[in-house]
């Protein structure tokens, strides 16, 4: 049987990496990294729940709700020491929410070209820059031949890690373009204050994964 100190290393070396983004001190990609990370450990978990409970096994099930406990309460914890300082900064500040209307116009739809052709709107280094936003707010070419393979991926695997990050990914993909779908995170505290052509970063990971 498994025990929670078999466990535990990994627990902790986890809770550091949940909390490095936060550290980092940029919210947006500590957002969406740690939304991913909190949904694809509750999809991988509650099988296990599940099994527990049918098993009547109080040990394992104890011994998994004291790894997950260890591993984001750590996390969070770690992560407060940015956090906090940087709440209570941002009370202070001059930024407003953006209306639904203004989150859906920063979106992607308007530049999607780019995953394609990653320079279609010029590059900030040859000085032919003409986008209407800044370079890096656009950027999301993954590759052509990466795209490929997570197509193919979709197409011929089937196992549940395929299609867990299909869906994550396409759901990011339809957030990042500023589709209507954003309004599930927009009406969510801190959201409303973001821009949607961010949250291309889940889409990229999970082409990536």
């Amino acid at each position: 049987k498994e025990s929670f100190w078999a466990a535990a290393p990994e627990a902790v070396v986890g809770a550091m990496a949940f909390a490095l983004p936060w550290l980092g001190g940029h919210w947006n990609w500590a957002l969406y990294g740690s939304l991913t990370a909190v949904l694809y450990a509750a999809w991988r978990w509650w099988p296990m729940v599940g099994r527990a409970y049918r098993r009547r096994d109080w040990a394992a099930g104890r011994w998994l709700l004291v790894t997950v406990v260890t591993l984001f309460g750590l996390g969070v914890a770690l992560s407060l020491a940015q956090v906090l300082p940087a709440f209570n900064y941002l009370q202070r500040g001059h930024r407003t929410p953006f209306t639904f209307s203004e989150s859906l116009s920063l979106g992607l739809k308007s530049t999607a070209v780019v995953a394609l052709v990653p320079d279609f709107f010029g590059n900030p280094i040859h000085h032919n820059w003409w986008g209407h936003t800044n370079y890096n707010e656009i950027t999301f070419y993954a590759g052509l031949l990466p795209v490929f393979l997570a197509i193919l991926a979709v197409v011929l695997r089937r196992d549940r890690v395929t299609g867990f990050f299909a869906a994550w990914g396409g759901l990011g993909l339809l957030w990042a373009l500023g589709t209507p779908v954003y309004g599930l995170l927009y009406v969510l505290p801190v959201f409303n204050g973001l821009w949607p052509s961010r949250a291309m970063t889940v889409a990229l990971l999970a082409t990536a994964v």
